[in-house]
């Protein structure tokens, strides 16, 4: 079975991809680094969370007192989803439960809520998985 994980890693590895791509097509050459930092710049097509995980957090972040959340990529993610949810429950005039199920299914983050770090380590499995793949002469 797949996970949000999952989804989110071949996302993230498709995104790669498309620019990679792209700057071939250019005969642009990028570094590992270069690949990343556009990689990060770039929309994610989702929030890769499930509703019943996002609505106990939200709950949380929504019940808490103003700046009393410190500031992480991953809290800077639930924030934004906080807000979303919010600007929906007011311009739709939907329930929570609607409001949140509305944005998971509709809305994209601003960006990916990932270090570059983390980022390199799904390009690198990414390679290496593939790599196998392709020394064992299934990889076309």
């Amino acid at each position: 079975m797949n996970t949000n994980s999952d989804y989110f890693r071949r996302a993230f590895v498709g995104q790669a991809m498309q620019i990679l791509s792209s700057a071939l097509a250019n005969s642009e050459r990028l570094t590992r680094a270069q690949l990343i930092e556009r990689t990060l710049a770039c929309r994610p097509p989702a929030y890769f969370v499930s509703y019943e995980y996002a609505s106990r957090v939200l709950h949380k972040i929504m019940d808490a007192p103003a700046g009393s959340i410190g500031r992480t990529l991953r809290t800077g993610m639930w924030l934004e989803l906080a807000d979303e949810v919010r600007a929906v429950m007011a311009m739709r005039g939907l329930r929570f439960c609607k409001a949140l199920t509305f944005v998971l299914s509709y809305r994209r983050p601003s960006r990916w809520y990932i270090s570059a770090d983390h980022a390199a380590t799904i390009l690198r499995d990414f390679i290496k998985v593939n790599k196998t793949v392709a020394s064992n002469g299934r990889f076309a």
